[in-house]
């Protein structure tokens, strides 16, 4: 059972990553974009 719930876990952590990047992309991305393309 701690098995299942360690990969449930896991699952529920890489579903909420990938749900939550595009939002923070496209919400923060405005701001971040320039300073990120200034020191790269």
């Amino acid at each position: 059972d701690s098995l299942d719930n360690i990969n449930l876990f896991s699952i529920i952590t890489i579903m909420s990553f990938f749900l939550l990047a595009p939002v923070t992309i496209f919400t923060e991305g405005i701001k971040f974009t320039p300073a990120y393309l200034q020191s790269a």
